[in-house]
């Protein structure tokens, strides 16, 4: 299921993608964090400039 955060949603989005990206370097288990953020951002894959963003993420 894809989501495309609105231009409102995008600061919301970014911050969450951040906090979880923290999370994988804090982490005890890197894959979980991993997957988590993996999760939420392949979500996004259609939202145009973001999607780059999340790919290089």
């Amino acid at each position: 299921m894809t989501y495309v955060p609105t231009d409102a949603e995008q600061p919301a989005f970014l911050a969450r993608m951040n906090q979880l990206a923290a999370e994988v370097d804090e982490a005890g288990d890197v894959y979980a964090a991993g997957l988590r953020l993996w999760e939420l951002s392949g979500r996004a894959v259609d939202a145009g400039e973001l999607a780059g963003n999340l790919c290089a993420l």
